[in-house]
């Protein structure tokens, strides 16, 4: 017996299959599961208490820019 296919949707299945391939049982409620559609998702990731959705700037979530002296005074820290 070969059973091939794509699931979308997650099922709790039970029951027996016979030698004849004949499936019995019963099929529960489904869980949906959203594989392709990032907005529709529950409890998103977040970056300073700010939900990421959308295209958020660096600046929108919290995190200043900083300037080339800063950088250089960080790098110098490590040498």
């Amino acid at each position: 017996m070969n059973i091939s296919g794509n699931v979308t949707q997650k099922f709790k299945v039970s029951g027996d299959i016979s030698a004849k391939q004949e499936i019995s049982g019963s099929i529960g409620k489904p869980h949906t599961v959203y594989k392709d559609d990032y907005e529709q998702l529950k409890n998103k990731p977040k970056i300073n208490d700010i939900e990421l959705i959308g295209n958020k700037t660096s600046e929108e979530i919290g995190i200043k820019a900083m300037t080339n002296l800063e950088i250089e005074a960080l790098l110098n820290n490590f040498a």
